[in-house]
């Protein structure tokens, strides 16, 4: 019980602090003034298929795809998110403890896992289409060592 008490608070702790640094570092902000916002959502998953499997880009598309490249980059601060929601869930297993809880504990850390692996795999290739598509002006070499 002491455990599980510890485990949820440390996850609180790691949620709390993740928000605070994605909001100083400007990770997390409401885009109010996003194109995507005027395209319907079938567009805007076609706009992320287009950047992750690297499809076709047609040119009148590229400040579109950009922006979804650059919202697709930016993504690496939900992986403290999830590590700090999959210790949360642990400690509540722990701390209520019953068969389902724990049954389920590692179904649900398993699926943190893979919002994981799937936040930092969109991440990579937002960078890479950036890098493959620079903007109009923009040397390739100041945009991928501004990515890192």
């Amino acid at each position: 019980m002491v455990v599980g008490l510890v485990l949820a608070g440390l996850g609180l702790v790691v949620v709390v602090a993740v928000f605070i640094s994605a909001v100083r570092a400007d990770g997390f902000r409401a885009d109010r003034h996003s194109p995507l916002w005027a395209v319907s959502w079938s567009r805007r998953r076609q706009l992320a298929w287009t950047i992750r499997r690297g499809g076709e880009v047609p040119e009148e598309d590229l400040p579109l795809l950009r922006h979804t490249a650059e919202l697709l980059a930016g993504q690496r601060w939900l992986i403290g998110l999830f590590v700090g929601l999959a210790i949360i869930y642990a400690g509540q297993s722990l701390l209520q403890w019953s068969p389902f809880r724990l049954a389920l504990l590692p179904v649900m850390v398993s699926l943190y896992a893979v919002a994981v692996v799937l936040a930092l795999r969109n991440a990579r290739r937002g960078e890479a289409f950036l890098r493959a598509h620079p903007a109009p002006g923009e040397d390739p070499q100041d945009r991928a060592t501004s990515l890192i």
